[in-house]
């Protein structure tokens, strides 16, 4: 009878998690740069029975947010950051993957066609806070530089402050660049695969999106 009783109330308790909408969190900008993002994720979480929210934050906000627990998830997280936080858990299946590309001025598109070994001459802009930045493309460069927006990162390669560009790619970033840039057709960066980061009290999410991101990726 104990076991009976036991055994209802956590059916209980789990149906009454399932009835609470799980908070979501996803930077901002990506939405702006990548639009087809929201339905995807809109698609995959319409394949569990997850009651949810999402909200749309600046980058450092939603991620102090995940962080510290305050919501359950962020539904846009490279590796190399989720592993910089012990109370977050990457969920395995990719829900995004991110290639880059490599914008140069106009005037100086010979460095397209020069070889990865150019550019240890030159001085590079990336997206800020991006792991991939210190393990992968400053290392490639002469100097390297942290901007939050495209425009700031366009600014400083036309006040000559920079040499290039290393930004996420996407129609959207392509169609906004001034015509006095180009973008190199090999970026010498590989794509990047993005995860959603959880928090460990919600841990019992991860199987979750992991089975829907599963079937939303399967042929």
């Amino acid at each position: 009878m104990r076991r009976v009783l036991f055994t209802s109330l956590l059916m209980t308790m789990a149906m009454m998690v399932y009835a609470e909408p799980v908070r979501l969190v996803v930077t901002e900008t990506v939405l702006e740069v990548l639009p087809q993002y929201q339905a995807k994720i809109k698609r995959l979480l319409d394949r569990t029975d997850l009651s949810y929210e999402i909200e749309a934050l600046p980058g450092d906000r939603a991620l102090h947010l995940v962080a510290d627990g305050l919501v359950a998830a962020d539904l846009f997280r490279t590796r190399g950051l989720i592993s910089n936080f012990d109370q977050l858990i990457e969920v395995p299946s990719p829900v995004h993957v991110q290639a880059f590309a490599l914008i140069v001025p106009e005037e100086d598109k010979a460095i397209c066609i020069g070889s990865v070994h150019i550019l240890k001459s030159l001085r590079v802009i990336g997206i800020a806070r991006a792991k991939i930045n210190e393990t992968v493309i400053f290392p490639m460069y002469y100097e390297g530089f942290e901007v939050a927006t495209p425009d700031h990162a366009l600014k400083m390669l036309k006040g000559e402050r920079a040499d290039t560009i290393l930004w996420p790619d996407s129609p959207v970033l392509r169609a906004a660049l001034p015509d006095w840039v180009t973008v190199c057709e090999n970026s010498h960066v590989a794509p990047t695969t993005i995860h959603i980061a959880v928090h460990e009290s919600y841990d019992w999410l991860v199987p979750i999106l992991d089975s829907a991101l599963q079937s939303d990726n399967a042929p």
